[in-house]
């Protein structure tokens, strides 16, 4: 749920006489900023989403770099300024190196992380966005499975951040949803029972099978989703949907999903050549 727009002089961990922030943050986005700065973009179990600047990142003597490279799960001290914020100290605590070492996973890495910036207003704290990126990030970098763990935070990131999908009752006449009596409507934000009359190039296919997956994601922490089994069918009507829920909300297509959508067709179309 979204929650008011934070006043940053009453955030815990920050120090009131001199307007530093003193947390503990993920690395959304990072650019280069001029001849040898960085700016970031993190995310912060307490104040949300930040933009800061790390001068001298890009040098090689630099000795906040390597602590602020992307994806990164970094203690950092922030100044807090009226129109720019500078990182002015930094210690990674993950680097995550096995999950950056899969170029798969580092892709899947980098389109969640895509996905809460775009969710998220700046200055907004949503601590509950905050672990759930960095638990997807934990498991990723265990090898666990990629395509679970995406399906699992895209529901719950939108759930979090006031964009929950109704996936007991229809959405239009509010009546229970009954087995094999339903379909799935992006724009509508849940399913629809075969009684209620829809467009049907709105509509999305939901197998019952499908829609019980999605609700034990709903109805469970990921280290529970992690333990069922996605086959193929399945995999592909729940992608579907919260892909296309997802664009609707944000009203356009993430490049880094497509990207990653194009790394799982090599490898699939890899393993066929092989086999």
């Amino acid at each position: 749920m979204n929650e008011p727009t934070l006043d940053l002089n009453t955030t815990k961990g920050l120090n009131q006489r001199s307007r530093t922030l003193k947390t503990q943050a993920i690395i959304l986005r990072s650019f280069d900023d001029g001849e040898a700065d960085r700016t970031v973009i993190i995310l912060t179990p307490e104040v949300g989403k930040l933009k800061a600047r790390v001068r001298g990142a890009r040098k090689i003597n630099s000795r906040l770099g390597g602590h602020t490279d992307l994806l990164n799960l970094t203690n950092l001290n922030v100044g807090l300024g009226n129109h720019l914020n500078v990182v002015t100290a930094a210690d990674s605590l993950n680097s995550f190196v096995n999950l950056k070492s899969n170029l798969e996973r580092l892709a899947i890495a980098i389109y969640l992380a895509e996905l809460m910036n775009a969710l998220i207003p700046e200055g907004v704290p949503h601590r509950s966005i905050f672990w759930l990126l960095l638990n997807a990030l934990e498991e990723l970098n265990k090898n666990k499975d990629p395509l679970i763990i995406s399906r699992y935070l895209e529901l719950k990131a939108l759930e979090e951040t006031g964009y929950k999908q109704e996936l007991y009752r229809c959405v239009l006449c509010n009546t229970n949803i009954q087995p094999n009596q339903h379909s799935y409507v992006p724009s509508f934000g849940g399913v629809v029972c075969s009684e209620c009359t829809v467009n049907p190039s709105e509509l999305c296919t939901l197998s019952l099978n499908s829609l019980k997956v999605l609700r034990h994601f709903d109805r469970n922490r990921l280290s529970d989703a992690l333990s069922i089994h996605l086959d193929n069918h399945i995999e592909y009507e729940i992608e579907k949907i919260l892909e296309q829920s997802i664009i609707w909300i944000l009203e356009k297509q993430s490049k880094a999903r497509k990207f990653v959508t194009h790394l799982q067709n090599l490898r699939k179309n890899t393993a066929g050549l092989i086999s």
